[in-house]
């Protein structure tokens, strides 16, 4: 990711963020005034779950679903009615779009 910013010759704005009740989001993008959150797993498999802490973030701060999205170890780029699996193959792609 941060090689996408810096041959883009952008600065890249990356965060992580985590609440009292240990509530976190992994990877926090900031694009002018987008924010586009992240989580990473390293599974395989897409699961509904992984996008707990997403939609947690998504009340505080009214994000729409696909702006949501969730890096894992499959091969293949899905949308799904709480945001986006993003194969971690495709991620230089997915953050050039952003």
């Amino acid at each position: 990711m941060n090689k996408t910013y810096l041959n883009k010759g952008l600065k890249p704005s990356f965060y992580f963020w985590q609440n009292k009740e240990k509530k976190e989001i992994d990877i926090i993008v900031e694009r002018g005034k987008d924010v586009f959150p992240f989580e990473v797993k390293v599974a395989q498999t897409k699961n509904s779950h992984f996008f707990d802490n997403l939609k947690y973030w998504q009340k505080l701060h009214a994000t729409p679903p696909e702006l949501l999205s969730v890096i894992y170890g499959g091969n293949e780029n899905f949308k799904t009615s709480h945001g986006n699996f993003i194969s971690w193959q495709n991620i230089a792609q997915y953050i050039e779009k952003l």
